[in-house]
């Protein structure tokens, strides 16, 4: 598996992206950042490696959260969608008649440690609603999409997750702070969004950029910086970094190959499907100037 360590260096505007995080009251010591670690990945339908051993595999991907989380404790993994179809042993069936549909891809994100995802258009490929919500239900890791409802009964409502036995709506937005032990922190708000492709029928779609233009709007004043888990094409990841600009980064999915450059100021990243590669975003952020530097 390749990790992709590219240093954005075309300018200062691109190697830094301000962020309108002053706080009132609070002193911070301009020398001092704050550090994280994002691991990114994106469209995976295989759970071993590809290609005779060599390429892919999330025993793989386990092991890089690992070796982050040794060198940062401020460490997340994100899946930027597509992960419970298709794929053939989703296609089989469990003892008790019932298809397993992504159960197996659920227990491995579970046991690698995934942090976050959001959905993509193949989650919808489950027909049966119900089924879904078995799927995010076993989920040890959150969800975020601010473009799609549940419709049911003529309604439309926020998918819902049940975590520790409590029903909760699946968010729009994650918020996620981390702190470097001196003090220091940083609130990094994540949106994810999916594109309106697969039409099942207890799916609704909100325009995308509609959608995650509120979303930001009410998420910037709460946090420092904010980041996109989107499942798009590349073509609208761009529009949507033109249309709504000020996100550091976005984390995408959909399009199957490695692609990184920029929208405006907003970084666009994608990796390879089957995690032949990912993506490792080390991001530092001053608490004092509000600028974030980002090396991936």
């Amino acid at each position: 598996m390749r990790y992709r360590s590219l240093f954005w260096l075309a300018a200062v505007l691109s190697l830094f992206t301000a962020c309108d995080t002053a706080r009132p009251g609070i002193t911070v010591d301009p020398s001092v950042n704050v550090e994280f670690t994002i691991l990114h990945f994106n469209d995976v339908y295989e759970i071993s490696p590809l290609e005779g051993g060599k390429a892919g595999g999330l025993a793989r991907v386990a092991t890089v959260k690992k070796e982050l989380m040794r060198e940062n404790p401020n460490t997340i993994a994100v899946l930027a969608g597509d992960f419970l179809s298709p794929s053939v042993i989703g296609t089989l069936k469990q003892e008790n008649g019932e298809r397993i549909a992504g159960q197996q891809m659920v227990e491995v994100l579970n046991a690698m440690g995934l942090d976050y995802a959001t959905f993509g258009n193949h989650e919808f490929d489950l027909k049966d609603a119900d089924l879904l919500q078995k799927r995010i239900n076993q989920s040890a890791f959150e969800y975020t999409v601010c473009n799609v409802r549940r419709a049911d009964g003529g309604k439309l409502f926020p998918f819902v997750q049940v975590v520790n036995g409590k029903e909760q709506y699946i968010p729009r937005y994650i918020i996620r702070e981390f702190a470097d032990g001196k003090g220091q922190r940083v609130r990094v708000g994540i949106i994810g969004v999916v594109l309106p492709f697969n039409k099942a029928e207890y799916v609704a779609y909100e325009p995308v950029t509609q959608a995650f233009r509120e979303t930001y709007a009410e998420l910037k004043p709460q946090v420092d910086l904010v980041v996109g888990l989107t499942h798009l094409n590349e073509e609208e990841d761009i529009e949507l970094a033109r249309e709504v600009p000020g996100v550091l980064i976005f984390m995408g999915g959909h399009d199957h190959v490695n692609m990184n450059h920029y929208s405006e100021e907003t970084i666009i990243t994608k990796a390879d499907a089957n995690v032949k590669s990912v993506y490792i975003h080390r991001i530092t952020f001053n608490p004092a100037s509000g600028f974030a530097k980002v090396r991936s």
